[in-house]
């Protein structure tokens, strides 16, 4: 027996607070029924986003949603304003309808009508990164995967550093601002405090150190278990740029995760590395100013990326 899908009307539109549970439906059965995942996306990132749904027509839920948020980079000491696509999702009955795909139209419309000068996108599965392709997201960022594995590593010579009580967003988006805005596309502090709430409910932490042996330096990294094996530790963010710095994450996380056998290390393609380090893709960019260097914004890390 062969089935046909039905045609069906609907409308794109901004969500409203409405939308508020059918939105929620959508991730649940999207993604994941981790209610407290949920509603850190629902808390801490919805209201700071621009978001679109799809309301079939005759229904006030909606069956399809997108969610952009807002971004940044410094390029040539010039601030680039960006979006990140974030939370796709349709439900199982209403796919087939490219309905994701003009869910993105509507947002590159969106961003060249308000001059936003790049969009990036990270797809959850590699096969997705041709798709993306084709719908002109062609430039492409990478990142370096530094793995470390714990058993072979003894740090009996070093002095742990002290950590820093209470290290707040506020404080860790003003030290992205000033070390990692060569490296990085930023966030602005609502997303950042998302980021760091997202990493939590994961089990991870924000943890900084205070190294006051020369200059004073706050080391910073955000950490979490790998959701498939809970011994592998992922670093999603930290200013490492030296190997003592290595040296005091490792030993930081020896005593945060006392369980862990791994560290996997997310950085920027242009910054750290050691001989286990390799390179892979991390996400792809569409331009929408022809004044930007696609070259120099290809090499900018998408730290915390959200999964």
């Amino acid at each position: 027996m062969i089935s046909t899908r039905t045609k069906f009307n609907y409308t794109i539109r901004l969500a409203e607070k409405d939308d508020t549970l059918s939105i929620l439906r959508i991730w649940r059965e999207c993604f994941t029924d981790d209610l407290l995942y949920i509603s850190n996306f629902i808390n801490y990132c919805l209201p700071y986003t621009k978001t679109w749904v799809v309301i079939p027509q005759e229904s006030t839920s909606a069956v399809s949603v997108l969610s952009l948020l807002p971004s940044y980079a410094i390029i040539d000491n010039q601030k680039i304003s960006g979006g990140y696509i974030y939370g796709v999702a349709t439900l199982p009955n209403f796919r087939g309808h490219s309905l994701s795909k003009r869910l993105i139209e509507t947002t590159i419309s969106y961003c060249k009508e308000k001059e936003i000068q790049y969009i990036v996108i990270r797809p959850a599965e590699s096969s997705l990164f041709d798709l993306y392709k084709k719908q002109s997201f062609e430039t492409f960022i990478s990142k370096n995967l530094t793995n470390i594995d714990l058993s072979q590593i003894n740090f009996s010579d070093v002095t742990p550093l002290k950590r820093v009580e209470n290290f707040s967003i506020a404080e860790l988006y003003s030290l992205r601002e000033e070390e990692l805005f060569k490296t990085h596309l930023l966030w602005p502090i609502d997303i950042l405090n998302y980021t760091i709430e997202d990493a939590k409910s994961k089990g991870g932490s924000l943890i900084a150190l205070m190294d006051e042996t020369t200059v004073k330096k706050i080391l910073f990294y955000v950490a979490y278990p790998d959701e498939s094996n809970v011994s592998s530790i992922k670093i999603a963010d930290s200013n490492i740029v030296h190997t003592n710095d290595l040296k005091q994450i490792i030993l930081d996380i020896k005593f945060a995760f006392p369980y862990a056998k791994k560290i996997i290390i997310e950085s920027s393609s242009a910054g750290f590395k050691t001989e286990n380090t390799t390179l892979a893709n991390s996400a792809l960019i569409k331009i929408l100013d022809s004044k930007i260097s696609s070259e120099k914004l290809s090499l900018l890390h998408l730290a915390l990326p959200m999964e």
